[in-house]
């Protein structure tokens, strides 16, 4: 679709939040069941640690696979 713009998301983030973007090479078109419970059992520190366990999980991969994860720091306002 020409002129088409991109779809906006805004969302309020604290210190201590985390924000994950998966490409849809990241699920193969599998569901997502998976990816949300690999975040909500993640204890690690590092939003690195997170992002590599998404992209090398166990899901066949037809398409290239891109995971970004934010860690929000700095103080509760």
């Amino acid at each position: 679709q020409q002129g088409a713009g991109p779809d906006v998301s805004r969302f309020r983030l604290r210190p201590g939040d985390l924000a994950v973007l998966v490409s849809d090479g990241v699920t193969d078109g599998t569901g997502d069941d998976w990816v949300r419970e690999q975040i909500r059992s993640f204890r690690g520190d590092s939003p690195k640690d997170l992002a590599g366990a998404l992209l090398c999980h166990d899901q066949p991969a037809s398409d290239d696979r891109t995971a970004i994860v934010l860690l929000m720091e700095g103080k509760q306002v």
